[in-house]
């Protein structure tokens, strides 16, 4: 009898670990609410409504779309379930995304784009991140940490590159979201498992550096479409360089119009 109870609980801590690893989390607080309600009504409608917009400007068809879930617990701020097919929000999540005031539904939009990028490039943190082993100073581990970095850097300038061409401008949103999540899940700045915080944030920043190129790109190629002005590929190759964009927004911080004007004078000095 005590052998057979033993087997079965094993057998339910290892289904219990499994679905544990399956869910991609964008961050594990382990002193958090695990257990809450289901989140209906207006909140849950206003971040369906930015998740069917992302979809849609997705339009991968390579699997089936998830649905998005609400609920109360304050354990993964917002989570990507593959096998359950799901992307999840944590009202604490959806509250700090209500703080950015005019960048609300922009920061709502960031933090569901991420999600989506992980489901859609089929990343699992689960095999790179080992969350029971504390020691992250091993090689083993630091490579294992190389490799999820890059996910993550993915999920923040594609997810936003992805936001962005539904009219959601995130760029610049993800660090300042990043230390309100902390702050107000009352996180420290290493999490097992997890980079620290400001490697997070140096992450970020280079993330949203080559969101700003591919956001330069599109607008400008939107602009040149609309204008009828179809330029010949090698004519993008004298586009100035990244850091030249830069200094381009801050002399035109309208955007816009102003920036196409800024790259058309370029083009045409570079023709």
């Amino acid at each position: 009898m005590i052998k057979q109870t033993a087997i079965v609980i094993t057998l339910v801590l290892g289904a219990l670990l499994h679905l544990q690893a399956q869910v991609f989390a964008f961050i594990q607080n382990t002193n958090g609410l695990n257990n809450g309600t289901p989140v209906t009504g207006y909140k849950y409608e206003v971040a369906n409504r930015v998740f069917t917009a992302l979809l849609k400007a997705r339009g991968d068809f390579r699997l089936q779309a998830p649905a998005l879930v609400m609920n109360t617990r304050e354990r993964y701020v917002a989570w990507m379930d593959p096998d359950n097919i799901q992307i999840g929000l944590e009202e604490k999540a959806y509250n700090i995304c209500m703080s950015f005031g005019k960048d609300s539904l922009n920061a709502l939009a960031a933090l569901l784009s991420h999600e989506l990028t992980h489901y859609y490039e089929k990343h699992d943190w689960s095999r790179h991140f080992v969350r029971e082993n504390e020691d992250l100073e091993t090689a083993h581990e630091l490579e294992r940490l190389e490799e999820g970095l890059k996910q993550e850097a993915q999920a923040d300038y594609l997810g936003g590159f992805l936001a962005l061409s539904v009219g959601y401008h995130t760029y610049g949103i993800m660090p300042t979201l990043l230390k309100k999540v902390y702050q107000s899940y009352g996180l420290p700045d290493r999490l097992p498992g997890y980079p620290s915080l400001q490697d997070r944030l140096t992450m970020v920043e280079g993330a949203m550096s080559r969101l700003e190129e591919l956001s330069v790109m599109y607008e400008l190629g939107n602009l040149l479409t609309v204008m009828g002005n179809y330029l010949l590929p090698q004519y993008f190759a004298k586009l100035p360089e990244p850091g030249d964009l830069q200094q381009r927004r801050r002399q035109y911080p309208a955007g816009g119009i102003e920036l196409f004007w800024a790259h058309r004078n370029a083009l045409r000095a570079a023709h």
